[in-house]
Protein backbone atom coordinates (compact mmCIF):
# COMPACT_ATOMS: atom_id res chain seq x y z
CA UNK A 1 0.00 0.00 0.00
CA UNK A 2 2.92 2.21 0.78
CA UNK A 3 5.41 2.73 -2.24
CA UNK A 4 8.86 2.46 -1.28
CA UNK A 5 8.35 0.59 2.12
CA UNK A 6 9.89 -2.27 3.77
CA UNK A 7 7.53 -5.01 5.35
CA UNK A 8 9.60 -6.50 8.65
CA UNK A 9 8.62 -8.41 11.62
CA UNK A 10 8.49 -7.15 15.23
CA UNK A 11 9.01 -10.10 16.76
CA UNK A 12 10.95 -9.66 19.87
CA UNK A 13 12.50 -6.44 18.95
CA UNK A 14 12.07 -3.51 21.25
CA UNK A 15 10.62 -0.01 20.26
CA UNK A 16 13.93 2.00 21.14
CA UNK A 17 16.14 -0.44 19.12
CA UNK A 18 13.49 -0.27 15.82
CA UNK A 19 13.53 3.31 16.10
CA UNK A 20 17.40 3.63 16.14
CA UNK A 21 17.70 1.05 13.40
CA UNK A 22 15.41 3.02 11.18
CA UNK A 23 17.19 6.32 12.16
CA UNK A 24 20.24 5.19 11.11
CA UNK A 25 19.00 3.55 7.94
CA UNK A 26 17.55 6.79 7.00
CA UNK A 27 14.17 6.12 7.43
CA UNK A 28 11.35 8.73 7.25
CA UNK A 29 8.54 7.35 8.76
CA UNK A 30 7.59 4.54 10.83
CA UNK A 31 3.85 2.92 10.58
CA UNK A 32 3.13 0.67 13.75
CA UNK A 33 -0.03 -1.95 13.45
CA UNK A 34 -1.58 -3.54 16.20
CA UNK A 35 -4.51 -6.39 15.45
CA UNK A 36 -6.30 -9.00 17.87
CA UNK A 37 -7.19 -12.28 17.11
CA UNK A 38 -6.12 -11.71 13.13
CA UNK A 39 -8.26 -8.22 13.32
CA UNK A 40 -6.28 -5.39 13.14
CA UNK A 41 -7.25 -2.37 15.53
CA UNK A 42 -4.94 0.42 15.92
CA UNK A 43 -1.95 2.34 13.85
CA UNK A 44 1.11 4.35 14.79
CA UNK A 45 2.20 6.51 12.70
CA UNK A 46 5.80 7.81 13.88
CA UNK A 47 8.03 10.22 11.82
CA UNK A 48 11.76 10.23 12.04
CA UNK A 49 14.26 11.45 13.11
CA UNK A 50 12.00 13.82 16.05
CA UNK A 51 8.19 13.25 15.49
CA UNK A 52 5.39 13.91 15.93
CA UNK A 53 3.59 10.46 16.45
CA UNK A 54 0.08 9.98 15.45
CA UNK A 55 -1.93 6.98 17.06
CA UNK A 56 -5.29 6.04 15.07
CA UNK A 57 -7.79 3.39 15.49
CA UNK A 58 -8.77 0.95 13.41
CA UNK A 59 -12.58 0.32 12.70
CA UNK A 60 -14.67 -1.92 9.79
CA UNK A 61 -11.68 -3.52 8.09
CA UNK A 62 -12.47 -4.83 4.84
CA UNK A 63 -8.86 -7.39 3.43
CA UNK A 64 -8.87 -7.14 -0.26
CA UNK A 65 -9.90 -11.27 -0.79
CA UNK A 66 -12.80 -10.20 1.05
CA UNK A 67 -13.77 -7.66 -1.29
CA UNK A 68 -14.12 -9.54 -4.21
CA UNK A 69 -13.23 -12.55 -6.75
CA UNK A 70 -9.07 -11.72 -8.19
CA UNK A 71 -10.74 -11.08 -11.28
CA UNK A 72 -12.41 -8.15 -9.91
CA UNK A 73 -9.94 -6.88 -7.71
CA UNK A 74 -7.03 -7.01 -9.61
CA UNK A 75 -3.34 -6.78 -8.50
CA UNK A 76 -2.32 -3.96 -6.62
CA UNK A 77 -0.43 -1.47 -8.64
CA UNK A 78 3.27 -0.25 -7.88
CA UNK A 79 2.96 3.27 -9.13
CA UNK A 80 2.98 6.39 -6.80
CA UNK A 81 -1.34 7.44 -5.73
CA UNK A 82 -2.80 10.62 -6.28
CA UNK A 83 -3.99 11.84 -2.89
CA UNK A 84 -7.34 12.96 -2.13
CA UNK A 85 -8.19 14.40 1.38
CA UNK A 86 -12.23 15.05 1.70
CA UNK A 87 -13.50 17.98 4.84
CA UNK A 88 -10.13 17.45 6.72
CA UNK A 89 -10.46 21.58 7.05
CA UNK A 90 -9.75 22.03 10.66
CA UNK A 91 -6.56 23.22 12.16
CA UNK A 92 -6.39 19.16 13.78
CA UNK A 93 -7.65 18.00 10.32
CA UNK A 94 -4.61 19.60 8.39
CA UNK A 95 -2.42 17.94 11.14
CA UNK A 96 -3.30 14.78 10.18
CA UNK A 97 -3.55 15.69 6.51
CA UNK A 98 -0.10 16.73 6.94
CA UNK A 99 1.00 13.43 8.97
CA UNK A 100 -0.63 11.35 6.86
CA UNK A 101 0.83 13.02 3.21
CA UNK A 102 3.63 12.24 4.02
CA UNK A 103 4.09 8.78 3.75
CA UNK A 104 3.70 8.64 -0.08
CA UNK A 105 6.19 10.13 -2.92
CA UNK A 106 5.08 12.78 -5.18
CA UNK A 107 2.97 11.20 -7.74
CA UNK A 108 2.94 11.63 -11.68
CA UNK A 109 0.45 13.11 -13.14
CA UNK A 110 -0.65 9.68 -15.89
CA UNK A 111 -0.64 7.36 -12.71
CA UNK A 112 -4.50 6.04 -12.90
CA UNK A 113 -4.13 5.40 -9.06
CA UNK A 114 -5.97 6.78 -5.96
CA UNK A 115 -5.90 6.83 -2.28
CA UNK A 116 -8.65 8.82 -0.32
CA UNK A 117 -9.34 10.03 3.20
CA UNK A 118 -12.50 11.05 3.72
CA UNK A 119 -13.32 12.45 6.86
CA UNK A 120 -17.29 11.67 8.04
CA UNK A 121 -17.71 12.47 11.49
CA UNK A 122 -14.07 12.52 12.61
CA UNK A 123 -13.65 9.13 11.41
CA UNK A 124 -11.61 8.66 8.52
CA UNK A 125 -12.66 6.11 5.67
CA UNK A 126 -9.68 5.03 3.73
CA UNK A 127 -10.66 3.85 0.17
CA UNK A 128 -8.03 2.56 -2.20
CA UNK A 129 -8.85 2.61 -6.26
CA UNK A 130 -7.40 2.18 -9.97
CA UNK A 131 -9.36 4.18 -12.55
CA UNK A 132 -9.43 3.86 -16.79
CA UNK A 133 -10.95 6.12 -18.96
CA UNK A 134 -12.14 3.75 -22.09
CA UNK A 135 -13.98 6.71 -23.94
CA UNK A 136 -11.65 9.48 -22.62
CA UNK A 137 -12.28 12.35 -20.26
CA UNK A 138 -16.23 11.92 -20.08
CA UNK A 139 -15.81 7.88 -18.85
CA UNK A 140 -14.33 6.92 -15.68
CA UNK A 141 -14.71 3.70 -14.63
CA UNK A 142 -13.04 2.82 -10.84
CA UNK A 143 -12.11 -0.33 -9.53
CA UNK A 144 -11.50 -0.58 -6.24
CA UNK A 145 -8.20 -2.49 -5.06
CA UNK A 146 -9.00 -2.35 -1.16
CA UNK A 147 -8.08 -2.95 1.64
CA UNK A 148 -10.75 -0.77 3.24
CA UNK A 149 -11.18 0.40 6.63
CA UNK A 150 -11.96 3.30 8.96
CA UNK A 151 -9.76 5.85 11.03
CA UNK A 152 -10.32 7.40 14.35
CA UNK A 153 -7.64 9.52 15.19
CA UNK A 154 -7.01 9.56 19.24
CA UNK A 155 -3.42 11.29 20.14
CA UNK A 156 -1.01 13.05 18.22
CA UNK A 157 2.70 13.00 20.09
CA UNK A 158 5.69 15.64 19.65
CA UNK A 159 8.30 12.95 19.75
CA UNK A 160 8.98 9.57 18.89
CA UNK A 161 6.98 6.26 19.53
CA UNK A 162 9.62 5.22 22.04
CA UNK A 163 9.19 8.62 23.65
CA UNK A 164 6.87 7.82 26.59
CA UNK A 165 7.39 10.92 28.26
CA UNK A 166 6.58 13.49 25.04
CA UNK A 167 4.23 16.21 25.25
CA UNK A 168 0.81 15.61 23.61
CA UNK A 169 -0.15 17.85 21.18
CA UNK A 170 -3.72 16.47 20.60
CA UNK A 171 -6.02 14.04 23.16
CA UNK A 172 -9.42 12.62 22.26
CA UNK A 173 -10.96 12.18 25.66
CA UNK A 174 -14.28 11.23 26.31
CA UNK A 175 -16.68 12.26 28.66
CA UNK A 176 -16.57 15.72 28.10
CA UNK A 177 -18.31 18.56 26.87
CA UNK A 178 -18.42 18.10 22.57
CA UNK A 179 -18.59 22.16 21.85
CA UNK A 180 -14.88 22.13 23.29
CA UNK A 181 -13.82 19.45 21.06
CA UNK A 182 -11.04 19.52 18.04
CA UNK A 183 -12.80 18.27 15.18
CA UNK A 184 -11.42 16.98 11.87
CA UNK A 185 -13.71 19.15 10.08
CA UNK A 186 -15.06 22.51 10.37
CA UNK A 187 -18.29 21.56 9.05
CA UNK A 188 -18.59 18.71 12.28
CA UNK A 189 -18.97 21.31 15.01
CA UNK A 190 -17.44 24.63 17.10
CA UNK A 191 -13.25 23.60 16.82
CA UNK A 192 -11.94 25.42 19.74
CA UNK A 193 -14.16 27.22 21.32
CA UNK A 194 -12.47 28.41 23.64
CA UNK A 195 -9.47 29.90 21.79
CA UNK A 196 -12.26 31.26 19.21
CA UNK A 197 -14.05 32.83 21.94
CA UNK A 198 -10.98 34.87 23.65
CA UNK A 199 -9.95 35.82 20.86
CA UNK A 200 -13.07 37.77 20.15
CA UNK A 201 -11.36 41.17 21.67
CA UNK A 202 -8.28 40.86 20.00
CA UNK A 203 -9.91 42.43 16.53
CA UNK A 204 -12.04 42.65 13.32
CA UNK A 205 -10.75 38.89 12.01
CA UNK A 206 -11.88 37.07 15.50
CA UNK A 207 -14.98 39.44 15.34
CA UNK A 208 -16.22 37.88 12.20
CA UNK A 209 -14.97 34.27 12.84
CA UNK A 210 -17.30 34.31 16.16
CA UNK A 211 -20.07 35.94 14.26
CA UNK A 212 -20.15 33.13 11.39
CA UNK A 213 -19.61 30.63 13.91
CA UNK A 214 -22.82 32.28 15.42
CA UNK A 215 -25.06 32.03 12.63
CA UNK A 216 -23.95 28.54 11.53
CA UNK A 217 -26.33 27.35 14.80
CA UNK A 218 -28.64 29.73 14.83
CA UNK A 219 -27.31 32.49 17.35
CA UNK A 220 -27.43 35.26 14.93
CA UNK A 221 -30.58 37.04 15.14
CA UNK A 222 -30.35 36.45 19.32
CA UNK A 223 -29.55 39.33 21.70
CA UNK A 224 -27.40 39.17 24.03
CA UNK A 225 -28.50 38.76 28.15
CA UNK A 226 -27.99 41.33 30.19
CA UNK A 227 -24.85 41.05 32.82
CA UNK A 228 -26.77 40.58 36.39
CA UNK A 229 -30.70 40.32 34.73
CA UNK A 230 -33.32 38.30 36.04
CA UNK A 231 -32.35 34.76 36.41
CA UNK A 232 -28.87 35.30 35.99
CA UNK A 233 -26.37 33.97 38.71
CA UNK A 234 -25.46 37.40 39.27
CA UNK A 235 -27.89 39.01 40.22
CA UNK A 236 -29.39 40.43 43.07
CA UNK A 237 -32.74 39.31 45.09
CA UNK A 238 -34.93 41.69 46.65
CA UNK A 239 -35.20 41.53 50.48
CA UNK A 240 -38.43 39.88 51.25
CA UNK A 241 -40.77 42.18 53.20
Amino acid sequence: MFPNSQRINRGGMILTELVETCRSHDFTDIVVLHEHRGEPDGMVVCHLPYGPTAYFGIFNTVLRHDIGEKKEVGTVSEAYPHLIFDQLNSKLGERATCILKHLFPVPKDETKRVITFANRSDYISFRHHTYTMPKGAKSVELKECGPRFELKLYQIRLGTIDQQHAENEFVLRSYTRSAKKQRLSTADGVEDYEEKRKGVAGGTAATALATSVAKSHGLGSRKPAAAGGRGQPGAKKKPAR
